[in-house]
């Protein structure tokens, strides 16, 4: 009888250290969830803004573009406010839309605040002979 009241406390002291092993797990687990999901959200806005401000720099109403895509006419307006994303394959029509590649839709040094930001945006408008033009004479402007 002794060496049964031993075992079951043996078997108790184990099943108590499993169990807080798998509490500490469940909390390493839990945090790590929620970090990634704050990660996941600042990556899902950081997404919507860079599509608001591309379609926007290029002239275009969300509306227009859901319908070029073939799709609702609020399409474009539910990724942009972050209740939708787009698959993969919609992805490259966006950006086939917008006439540019997927790296430079996640290109965010063209990101810039106030000046910079304007004039990135509207030298991209531009047509290749007239960005040479002014690359000369912002050169010019240096050497000055």
């Amino acid at each position: 009888m002794e060496q049964d009241k031993t075992g079951a406390r043996s078997k108790r002291a184990k099943s108590q250290k499993h169990t807080v092993r798998q509490n500490r797990i469940k909390r390493s687990s839990k945090y790590n969830y929620l970090v990634m999901k704050d990660d996941t959200v600042q990556l899902n806005q950081g997404f919507s803004k860079r599509l608001s401000s591309i379609r926007a720099a290029k002239g275009i109403s969300a509306r227009e573009m859901s319908l070029s895509l073939g799709q609702g006419a609020g399409y474009i307006n539910n990724i942009e406010n972050g209740k939708n994303h787009p698959s993969m394959s919609m992805f490259f029509e966006i950006c086939e839309y917008l006439d540019i590649s997927p790296k430079e839709f996640f290109d965010y040094p063209l990101l810039h605040e106030g000046r910079t930001r304007q004039m990135l945006l509207a030298f991209e408008r531009l047509e290749a002979e007239e960005q040479e033009l002014l690359i000369k004479i912002a050169e010019k402007l240096r050497k000055g």
